[in-house]
């Protein structure tokens, strides 16, 4: 897998060798819009796609001794998916966000790209009381800085904008339609190269 990612990472250089940084900037803060903008929309139909199956087969319109028991199933399967699978803490998605952008150069781990939507999808369909927006924007931070990162494991360069990027994408996708995490995600960078981040 690592040589695949450098691979990837030296045939976007080659491919990208004409472009100043702002344009590098640009291109990939549209690729991580859409990589959270999709994210997003996987997240909203997984979410769906739980709460129609758990409620297609009696009425909702009336009190349903399912309705209590449904949070504490769906805390259960978050939990043994978080310890058995995941092994790491996908909880408080802003803060890990704002943590690794603040001390780790925002890394966050690859894992985040697709546990955070699989684990808040799970706990919000089966009636868990959290919101969307946390595991939304950490999966597209996670997006944005590893599509940073690229090829890039042992650099020492920030991937704080492309994290930017894809945490406003995530988040401009999780308000409305996913296809507003390609705007929040190109003003996070273009943000970035108006405040001179190099790559």
């Amino acid at each position: 897998m690592q040589l695949r990612t450098e691979h990837i990472y030296r045939e976007f250089l080659r491919l990208t060798r004409r472009l100043s940084n702002s344009q590098i900037m640009m291109l990939l803060a549209v690729v991580v819009g859409i990589l959270a903008g999709l994210g997003t929309y996987l997240f909203e139909i997984l979410l769906h796609g739980i709460k129609s199956g758990l409620i297609r087969w009696f009425p909702v319109d009336s009190a349903h001794v399912l309705f209590l028991i449904y949070p504490a199933i769906g805390i259960i399967l978050a939990t043994l998916f978080v310890k058995y699978i995941v092994r790491d803490n996908i909880s408080e998605g802003v803060t890990r966000v704002l943590y690794a952008m603040s001390s780790r150069n925002s890394r966050i781990p690859g894992h985040n790209c697709w546990t955070s939507i699989v684990g808040g999808a799970t706990t919000i369909g089966f009636g868990g009381s959290v919101g969307p927006e946390a595991p939304i924007v950490l999966t597209g931070a996670a997006i944005g800085s590893n599509v940073g990162g690229g090829g890039r494991p042992h650099s020492s360069s920030s991937y704080t904008p492309e994290a930017a990027a894809g945490g406003g994408g995530g988040g401009g996708g999780g308000r409305g339609r996913a296809a507003r995490g390609w705007g929040g995600a190109v003003r996070g960078g273009r943000r970035a190269c108006r405040d001179g981040w190099r790559l």
